[in-house]
């Protein structure tokens, strides 16, 4: 097995963010550091309201980056010590990611997700306005991520599955000839 890069990210449960001191949290980030772990940041609260931090850890050869319930473990055995002398009280694990290095790479070459609203939809998909509202209502059209005051928002990779997949005839809709009177 090869050496290998993860980025570590732990949050612990607590009382939240005047349950410990910002020092101490400092210190943390040192304790870290000292142990192995690079450019960590630490912080209080989050969703769980304890101790966290964020750090990358270079992983020995034992450590198959690929290999993540190793990488967990390490990562999370250096964070618990650095607590520890650090002072400062663990209530339990609320939540913990590793991210390989190849993962962080694909994520930093992969394009932001993009946003459009109902004039860039109508544009992107070549009609009115008033044929986006016609076709919000049919089975397979995207749902919004957001309603704003400015009206819908949807992902463009949304609308790109849509229209990938959309039996789109052109020109309008043929209307049946009016019977004739006998």
């Amino acid at each position: 097995m090869e050496d290998g890069y993860v980025s570590v990210s732990i949050e612990t449960w607590g009382a939240g963010p005047d349950s410990i001191d910002e020092d101490v949290m400092g210190e943390l980030g040192t304790i870290l550091e000292d142990l192995g772990a690079t450019g960590a940041v630490t912080g209080i609260g989050g969703l769980a309201g304890g101790a966290g931090a964020t750090f990358g850890l270079e992983l020995d050869g034992e450590g198959d980056p690929d290999n993540l319930s190793h990488s967990c473990g390490q990562a999370l055995e250096m964070f618990l010590t650095a607590c520890e002398k650090a002072g400062i009280p663990i209530e339990g694990i609320a939540n913990i990611e590793i991210t390989t290095e190849r993962y962080l790479e694909l994520d930093l070459e992969r394009e932001p997700e993009r946003f459009a609203g109902l004039h860039e939809v109508a544009e992107f998909l070549g009609v009115s306005k008033q044929r986006v509202a016609e076709l919000r209502g049919r089975p397979g059209f995207p749902a919004p991520v957001a309603e704003l005051a400015a009206g819908p928002v949807w992902t463009v990779s949304s609308l790109s599955r849509f229209l990938s997949e959309w039996p789109r005839r052109p020109g309008r809709p043929r209307t049946r000839p009016a019977a004739k009177a006998v």
